[in-house]
């Protein structure tokens, strides 16, 4: 695997060699480093990429991701509230919101977002959160139908 992530690490640094204002070659780039738990490079590589491509939600939510994954909870809301303001219909904004609000114990507000990434797009692992954050809600006593969405 390390070889594999290796030679795709080469080849992302080959095509932003090649074409530096090529936005996707630094996101790739980026992605692959947040998953080889790279997070500080990934973070730097995702701002090479917003300087070029800067209203592009994917970007924003991903550095949103990695910001959540080191703590930075202040810093990964407001990546998830620009992917959110670029493109309103972005449901893995609205999800990587709710779930770090959810792994903070904020399960109302977790909630809202998460129902609206839902109302977008009503993918397996949105509704999973979904589902967590209710019966959480639940088991604190809410009604969750009385949570304004």
């Amino acid at each position: 695997r390390a070889g594999k992530a290796s030679s795709a690490e080469a080849d992302f640094g080959q095509a932003a060699d090649l074409d530096p204002t090529n936005w996707r070659a630094h996101y790739g780039l980026a992605d692959l480093l947040a998953a080889e738990g790279r997070l500080q490079e990934s973070l730097a590589t995702y701002a090479r990429a917003a300087a070029l491509n800067p209203f592009c939600p994917r970007i924003a939510c991903s550095r949103g991701y990695a910001l959540s994954s080191l703590g930075e909870d202040k810093e990964a809301v407001a990546a998830f509230d620009a992917a959110i303001k670029a493109s309103p219909t972005c449901a893995q904004a609205y999800a990587g919101h709710a779930a770090l609000l959810f792994q903070r114990g904020r399960d109302a507000e977790a909630y809202v977002f998460c129902q609206r990434a839902a109302d977008l797009n009503p993918r397996l692992e949105i509704l999973t959160l979904l589902g967590a954050i209710k019966g959480r809600l639940a088991a604190r006593g809410y009604l969750v139908d009385a949570i304004p969405s």
